[in-house]
């Protein structure tokens, strides 16, 4: 069955059927759908007409503030990426130092040396 149901919404894809269209969708949802993508596209439309009476000099200087706060955010960004970098090379070192520490620790602990080592050292 649901083979049945992968083809023949692969068929619709094909051939352009919406699935607003499909009887395989409850229609309770493809009402659903239809009034939500209703209700993006009254949005849509209300936020163009409002971006259209707004007078070029304010959207200008909204724009200009965008960029600089774009400029800011982009430096605090390559700061941040800096600051990452640095920590992940201390990280490294750090993580160099305590393999060549636990190797130190393993050579010293082997049973072998310690019948070279008197116990009072």
């Amino acid at each position: 069955m649901q083979a049945l149901s992968s083809r023949l919404q692969t068929r619709w894809v094909a051939d352009d059927v919406t699935v607003l269209l499909c009887p395989s969708v409850r229609p309770s949802r493809a009402l659903q759908r239809l009034c939500d993508n209703q209700q993006q596209h009254a949005l849509s439309m209300l936020l163009q007409r409002t971006v259209h009476r707004i007078p070029d000099d304010i959207l200008k200087s909204n724009i200009a503030d965008i960029t600089t706060i774009r400029n800011l955010e982009a430096d605090a960004v390559d700061k941040l990426k800096k600051r990452i970098t640095e920590n992940l090379n201390l990280l490294q070192k750090i993580h160099r130092n305590l393999e060549v520490c636990e190797e130190n620790l393993q050579f010293w602990s082997g049973h072998q040396l310690k019948k070279f080592i008197s116990p009072n050292r």
